[in-house]
């Protein structure tokens, strides 16, 4: 019986198809995924996303800090401590959920998520800035 509930349990939080997988993510993540043959190079698919991820919130962190000065850096940059505490707690619980998919999929789709949506904060916030120069 615990076999079954296991298999059960095993396939109702399966992820996606490996089709469906690459529908997420950058063309250049969707292109490297397609010739992924094995866990270690789906894996490095995922760590170049992420790294792309992390080098558009870095260009967006750098175009946003010319515009500010004073309290408004230091608030931001006080709120920026705190997001990188919670993107470098973020997405791990993935691993206890569904094993060794985690690192190569799942793992890499919310982190990346996780770092364009503060991305796109970012350019957010710089654009309301220059809007008001």
């Amino acid at each position: 019986m615990k076999s079954l509930f296991c298999a059960a349990l095993a396939i109702a939080i399966a992820p996606p198809a490996r089709a469906q997988q690459v529908e997420v993510g950058d063309a250049r993540y969707r292109a490297c995924f397609d010739r992924a043959r094995d866990d270690p190079a789906m894996r490095a698919c995922g760590d170049e996303w992420i790294l792309r991820e992390e080098a558009s919130l870095n260009a967006a962190w750098r175009a946003l800090q010319p515009l500010i000065d004073g309290d408004r850096r230091a608030a931001l940059l006080e709120e920026q401590r705190a997001w990188v505490r919670f993107k470098d707690l973020s997405c791990a619980y993935l691993t206890d959920f569904y094993g060794s998919m985690a690192p190569d999929i799942l793992f890499a789709r919310c982190r990346s998520r996780i770092l364009g949506e503060r991305t796109a904060e970012l350019r957010r916030i710089r654009d309301f800035i220059a809007g008001q120069r």
